[in-house]
């Protein structure tokens, strides 16, 4: 499945799972992943020094040593990238291997150093799951938790790349398929969980605004999707696939109801003095738009697997069931875009 990306969009930055070898990717910023002396001698830091040119590594000696968990920024070399960000994964000196703070780390500090730089771009590779062989189930967890709950706080960057490469005893589906259903539930969970907390936000400007036709229905998807996204927490180690995660916690069609229930406001109202209330309308609307678009996303790439494993004999119910999801994406992302131009013309408000 090389020639495939699942893509997933947390808040105005689009994520990406692909499976390819990271020196391809066009980013700004490309990750390393390497040891606290960056000695850039196997598995991806290898890889990038051989695209890269033997001028990387002498920038690299510069930063070290490092410790683990710790992010030094060179020049890319021969690559097309602005800069290689080397994470250190592993510390020699104290004989200190990846784990779960490690890679949070290291993740969250190449997001603050792009956002820093004004980057649009970066691409990760699975992190410290090589030379390090920490467990790419156990990786892909934190790295798309951590990625995800930075990204929604708003970000420079416009593209975030995961980019994997099967490891002996891996085989290319198990370790794609598992982040893609990583990065999935993580999005999915992340919108989620804004739009509950826009819920509190929607009731206040409600009341303000005197519309007590809405108020218990407000409150009542309120308390569902505080529910839901407990539900979708809970099933980060579930070995259950998305789309059942997905049904069980009901975030689809809440968020679908979140963005009835905000357009109903924004058609019955006829004077919009409150400019913040409005705004706030707007934004429930976006967000319940940008929830279902993710949930749409995890639905084509689970079609895209399917249609992959029939190679030329699509069955006709597939390739249908694509056109709809890719239809589908299009309406919304229009109607995002639509509320997005709503949102601008308000300025400030909110």
């Amino acid at each position: 499945m090389p020639d495939r990306s699942t893509d997933y969009r947390i808040n105005e930055t689009t994520l990406s799972v692909v499976y390819d070898s990271i020196t391809r990717v066009q980013a700004d910023a490309l990750v390393s992943s390497d040891d606290n002396y960056l000695s850039m001698g196997g598995g991806v830091s290898e890889s990038i020094l051989n695209a890269a040119g033997a001028s990387l590594q002498e920038d690299a000696r510069k930063h070290v040593p490092l410790k683990a968990g710790e992010v030094a920024v060179t020049s890319a070399g021969a690559l097309k990238a602005k800069y290689v960000f080397h994470a250190a994964m592993i510390d020699y000196d104290n004989m200190i291997f990846p784990d779960d703070a490690i890679i949070l780390r290291a993740t969250e500090r190449c997001l603050q150093l792009a956002d820093a730089l004004q980057l649009r771009s970066i691409a990760f590779p699975a992190l410290g799951t090589g030379v390090g062989h920490f467990p790419f189930q156990r990786a892909a967890e934190v790295m798309t938790r951590t990625l995800t709950d930075r990204l929604s706080a708003g970000s420079s960057l416009e593209q975030v790349t995961i980019c994997l490469f099967a490891r002996p005893g891996a085989t290319t589906d198990d370790v794609n398929l598992f982040y893609e259903r990583a990065a999935g539930l993580a999005a999915i969970a992340q919108e989620g969980k804004s739009l509950g907390l826009l819920m509190g936000d929607l009731e206040a400007a409600i009341r303000r605004m005197g519309r007590s036709d809405l108020l218990d229905d407000i409150v009542r998807l309120g308390a569902r999707l505080d529910d839901a996204g407990a539900e979708l927490e809970r099933s980060a180690d579930s070995p259950d696939s998305l789309s059942e995660i997905e049904d069980r916690s009901g975030i689809g069609p809440l968020s679908r109801q979140a963005v009835e229930i905000s357009s109903k406001v924004e058609e019955g109202t006829r004077d919009w003095s409150d400019r913040q209330a409005e705004a706030t309308v707007h934004r429930t609307i976006l967000q319940g738009l940008m929830t279902q678009l993710n949930i749409q996303h995890g639905n084509l790439n689970k079609l895209e697997i399917q249609k992959a494993m029939h190679g030329i004999d699509v069955p006709v119910i597939i390739a249908n069931s694509i056109e709809e999801a890719k239809s589908e994406i299009a309406r919304l992302e229009a109607q995002a875009q639509e509320t997005r131009q709503k949102l601008a013309a308000l300025g400030g408000a909110g």
